[in-house]
């Protein structure tokens, strides 16, 4: 295994944990809030599609064959 499939497979796990973290929070309504404003659950929804998104492609290009 090469170096750079590694590494796309480590940051490929990495969005996958952040999808999960963001999907959790949406499943258990759990309340986040920064300098006392509450941040509402919509931004979730988009991270965890676009980390979804990130991870699935991050996995299948380490998983190509690197031989032309």
């Amino acid at each position: 295994m090469t170096n750079q499939r590694l590494g796309l497979r480590l940051a490929g796990a990495i969005f996958v944990l952040f999808s999960v973290a963001h999907v959790l929070r949406l499943a258990a309504h759990i309340e986040i809030s920064i300098g006392g404003r509450a941040i509402p659950m919509w931004p979730s929804i988009i991270a965890a599609i676009v980390g979804a998104a990130l991870a699935i492609w991050l996995l299948r290009l380490s998983s190509q064959d690197s031989q032309p």
